[in-house]
């Protein structure tokens, strides 16, 4: 588990570590590994980012990323429940929160976990709904 650490340093500087608890198997023990992130801004509290050092000999070129999203559970469930008539029946019944309901069907059938875990899911697979699950209050 991951968490942020605030250190009062010899100088009056506040720093902020990045906190990764983890489990020793030889001693038994949960330890911890800490990586400085950067320091707290007086004036807004904010934590300010640490300047990276860079290489000799490395452009600085801003760095590209890619998004992978998979579709094969979502275009198959998305078949599956048009075969049976769910979504005609869901959209005619719901009709404003029916996405957010199969979004969550397709969540559970294909992974099984805590509904808590669905707005991840959802980005990360390409569902059509692209919507947060309803949550109930307490």
């Amino acid at each position: 588990m991951a968490s942020i650490v605030y250190v009062n340093g010899s100088n009056g500087t506040i720093y902020a570590y990045k906190n990764i608890s983890y489990w020793d198997k030889q001693t038994k023990t949960t330890k911890h590994k800490r990586e400085c992130i950067g320091h707290v801004d007086t004036i807004t509290g904010e934590v300010v980012p640490n300047r990276k050092k860079e290489k000799e000999g490395t452009s600085s070129k801003p760095k590209r990323f890619c998004d992978v999203k998979g579709i094969g559970v979502s275009l198959l469930l998305e078949h599956v429940a048009d075969e049976i008539g769910l979504t005609r029946i869901l959209s005619s019944v719901f009709h404003n929160d029916w996405r957010q309901i199969m979004t969550c069907a397709y969540y559970l059938v294909s992974e099984g976990n805590a509904l808590s875990r669905v707005e991840s899911w959802s980005a990360a697979n390409n569902v059509a709904a692209r919507a947060k699950c309803p949550r109930r209050e307490l």
